[in-house]
């Protein structure tokens, strides 16, 4: 097949598509985060559940990267729902973990403990503080308040609530 003439075909990692790098810089960015934190196997203990929220620097609810893998931190959030005394764990979430973890408990109480989930929304609701939030193969630095907003909303819920 040939171009017509005075077209040119550009490939899209070629140096006419980037001219900084910074294409290519997003992209292998994204595979590193997404590898990094797509895992394949369920957390094993509650211990591990609850350090992975509490340590976790990314927000991921949802099927991520390539593969549409689900994320170990969403995996361990997903495996706290199942115990017995999970409000007690996403409560103690809220005061020691990363951001982003802090948004996984909140949004573990949406599910368990509505009251307690009510009286803590307002506080995430109003933050402007950025957290790394990805969906699909995206991953974008984003006001945390607009995760909250998400997680209020329900947007999760079927997600995390299917069998």
């Amino acid at each position: 097949m040939t171009a017509k003439c005075g077209t040119a075909r550009r490939h899209p990692f070629g140096p006419n598509a980037a001219e900084s790098g910074t294409m290519v810089q997003r992209i292998l960015m994204i595979c590193l985060c997404l590898s990094l934190y797509a895992g394949t196997s369920a957390a094993p203990n509650r211990r591990t559940e609850i350090s992975c929220l509490r340590h976790t620097p990314l927000f991921a609810v949802g099927d991520i990267g390539f593969m549409g893998a689900t994320s170990t931190p969403e995996k361990s959030l997903q495996a706290l729902l199942g115990r017995p005394g999970a409000t007690g764990c996403f409560v103690a979430l809220l005061r020691t973990a990363t951001l982003e973890g802090q948004l996984y408990a909140l949004l573990g109480l949406r599910l368990t403990d509505r009251r307690i989930f009510l009286r803590e929304e307002p506080h995430y609701l109003r933050m402007k503080r950025r957290v790394m939030w990805a969906s699909a193969d995206i991953v974008l630095s984003v006001p945390a308040g607009l995760v909250a907003k998400k997680i209020a909303r329900g947007d999760y819920d079927a997600r995390l609530m299917r069998d």
